[in-house]
C-alpha cells in the first residue's frame, strides 16, 4: 500500500473506516496496523544492536546513547503515540521541550539536544523507508551547532603533572599522560593499545579508533611517541612483554570507570574539577600541539578534521586572553 494512502487511512475516524469495511473496500482495522512509537523504536534499536563499523550496526556506547534519545521521544509523546500522528510542529515542540529547564522540560544544553535531534531524524528516516509514514517530521528542523564553548576549559600541563605525580598506579599515570600530552581518547583508544603499537625506535604510536573504523584506513592512524610519554610506558612494561600483549593489564574492559578515581584525586588535591574530564584533556593536548605544528598535521595525529578541531577542541588560553589587556598596561 502506498505510504500516502496508508497515512490517510490511518487518520480516518473509526466510524468512517467501518463504512469502507462494510462496503468491501477495506479489511477490518486491527490495532497492529497502526505503528506505535515505542514498538517502532524498540524494533529499530534491536536491529542496530551488536554491530558497528562497516556492518552498519551500533557499538555498545552508541547503542546506549540512541536508547536515551528514544526514551526522550517516548517520554514526551507517550508509548502508544502513532508514528503518523507526530507532525513537524510536534517535532519542533519536542526539541524545544528538551531545552526547557525542569520541571517543564529536560533541561539539556543546545548541543546535547541537537545530538538527540539527529538521532530522532535517523529513527524516522527509517520509518519513511519502511513506508510506515509518508514524511519525516524531524527532517526540516534546523540542527544548531553542537559545540559548547562554555565547557571547553584550559587544563594546564602543570595541573595534570601534579595529578600524575599524586597517583601511585603507573597505569593511571600513563592514562593521564596519553590523554593530556598526546590527546588520545579515553578509554576507547588507550584500552586497546598493545606493545606492538608502540615503536620506541621510530618514536611512533599506532592508534586504533573505533569511532572512525568505518573510514578508509579502518580507524588506524600513526602519531608521534612524544619524549614525555616514554617514562610512563617504561614504568608499565614488563620485562617479558610480548608484542600482542595489551599495554594496560587492569585499566580496560567494558565496565571500566576512570572518571570516579580521577575526580576523587582532584578533590583530594583541593583542585576545582573541570567539565568533560577526559575530553578537555584531549582538547588541551590538541591546542598545545597546534602551537608547535601545522594544525592539519596535528589533526591527522589525533584523528579528527580541522573543522572539528576548531569547533570542539582548540582552547583560547588564559595567557592569550589576557595578552591585549597586559599590552595596554605596558603602554
Amino acid at each position: 500500500m502506498p505510504a500516502k494512502l496508508y497515512s490517510w487511512l490511518s487518520k480516518l475516524e473509526d466510524d468512517i473506516y467501518d463504512l469502507l469495511v462494510k462496503a468491501g473496500l477495506l479489511a477490518a482495522r486491527q490495532a497492529s496496523t497502526v505503528m506505535r512509537l515505542k514498538v517502532f523504536l524498540d524494533d529499530y534499536r534491536e536491529l542496530k544492536k551488536g554491530g558497528g563499523g562497516r556492518s552498519g550496526g551500533w557499538k555498545p556506547g552508541t547503542s546506549n546513547n540512541r536508547k536515551q534519545s528514544a526514551d526522550d521521544l517516548v517520554r514526551y509523546f507517550g508509548e502508544d503515540k502513532a508514528l503518523h500522528e507526530i507532525s513537524a510542529g510536534d517535532a519542533e515542540d519536542w526539541f524545544q521541550w528538551m531545552q526547557k529547564t525542569a520541571p517543564k522540560g529536560r533541561g539539556l544544553s543546545a548541543a546535547t539536544a541537537s545530538k538527540k535531534l539527529k538521532d530522532a531524524r535517523q529513527f524516522f528516516r527509517s520509518a519513511v523507508k519502511k513506508k510506515l509514514i509518508e514524511e519525516n517530521p524531524f527532517e526540516d528542523l534546523r540542527i544548531p551547532a553542537q559545540d559548547n564553548p562554555d565547557r571547553l576549559v584550559e587544563v594546564t600541563r602543570e595541573t595534570v603533572q601534579e595529578l600524575i605525580d599524586a597517583f601511585d598506579d603507573p597505569e593511571f599515570k600513563l592514562v593521564l599522560a596519553l590523554a593530556r600530552f598526546a590527546g588520545l581518547r579515553v578509554p576507547s583508544e588507550v584500552s586497546c593499545l598493545t606493545w606492538d603499537d608502540i615503536d620506541f625506535d621510530e618514536e611512533t604510536m599506532r592508534i586504533f579508533a573505533s569511532k572512525t573504523e568505518h573510514h578508509s584506513r579502518g580507524g588506524h592512524r600513526i602519531c608521534p611517541l612524544l619524549p614525555e610519554l616514554v617514562p610512563y610506558f617504561e614504568a608499565v612494561r614488563p620485562d617479558d612483554a610480548k608484542q600482542r600483549d595489551f599495554v594496560f593489564k587492569r585499566l580496560r574492559g567494558p565496565k571500566l570507570n576512570l572518571r570516579t578515581p580521577l575526580l576523587r584525586k582532584i578533590e583530594s588535591l583541593k583542585m576545582e574539577p573541570w567539565p568533560k574530564l577526559f575530553q578537555n584533556l584531549r582538547a588541551n593536548a590538541l591546542t598545545d600541539l597546534a602551537e608547535e605544528h601545522p594544525i592539519h598535521k596535528v589533526c591527522r595525529w589525533l584523528g579528527n578534521t580541522v573543522e572539528v578541531a576548531m569547533r570542539h577542541y582548540v582552547i583560547i588560553k588564559k595567557r592569550e586572553y589576557d595578552g591585549p589587556r597586559q599590552d595596554r598596561k605596558n603602554h
